[in-house]
């Protein structure tokens, strides 16, 4: 698949994303729904027969590649990181989030890029209005030296009872033309997650792929 050559030129927005990767996938949302509608048909339980922007066990990701940065945006539903959809309404479930909040900032452990591009995580940003509802209460799950916040209300993606979860993710690598493979540990963090459709720029490589737990691992 093709392009624009000027992809990667300036691809940082203001706030964190990568915005002409944002316009590049929006112009190739077929390739992700074709990899969404593919999942869902596999397995024919209710929770797969949602709108493919929000299917139960299905996530996106998103990654690019700009110099030296590479950014990795995660797009899912609440219920494949938290295992629920709702504001915390227990202890349980109140620790259920902290923990999955926990998991989320651990990108080096998430995303591990080949040991030879020298890639470490230097930013995480976390949106979701379930992380925002305990925040309400008290529970302080935004802090961290390595986290930016978001305003409350902005962002967030919910449709009736659903409830999303973005992570976006910002590495250095000292070595980026050495990036090859991405090996994605979100099946082992978060087991409702069942698939990924991925979306990648990096370098002269762009495209679209499926992860599984059974096949994590992503190759440029």
């Amino acid at each position: 698949m093709n392009a624009p050559s000027s992809l990667t030129a300036g691809v940082i927005d203001r706030r964190f994303g990568a915005s002409r990767l944002r316009c590049w996938l929006a112009a190739n949302t077929v390739l992700v729904m074709a990899l969404v509608a593919a999942g869902s048909r596999a397995d024919d339980a209710p929770t797969h027969r949602q709108h493919a922007a929000h299917a139960h066990g299905i996530g996106r990701l998103n990654l690019a590649l700009e110099n030296q940065e590479l950014y990795v945006e995660l797009h899912s539903p609440a219920a494949n990181i938290f295992g629920f959809e709702h504001a915390p309404s227990s202890d349980g479930e109140d620790a259920a989030l902290r923990t999955a909040v926990a998991r989320l900032r651990e990108g080096d452990r998430l995303f591990r890029f080949a040991e030879a591009a020298g890639c470490r995580m230097t930013r995480v940003e976390l949106d979701s209005s379930l992380i925002d509802a305990a925040e309400a209460e008290g529970h302080h799950l935004h802090e961290g030296p390595e986290e930016d916040a978001q305003d409350a209300g902005d962002g967030h993606h919910h449709d009736g009872d659903h409830a999303d979860v973005t992570a976006e993710y910002r590495f250095a690598c000292t070595r980026p033309g050495r990036i090859d493979q991405l090996t994605v540990g979100l099946f082992e963090a978060f087991p409702g997650t069942e698939r990924l459709a991925v979306q990648y720029i990096i370098g002269d490589q762009q495209g679209a792929a499926a992860l599984t737990p059974a096949n994590p691992v992503l190759r440029f």
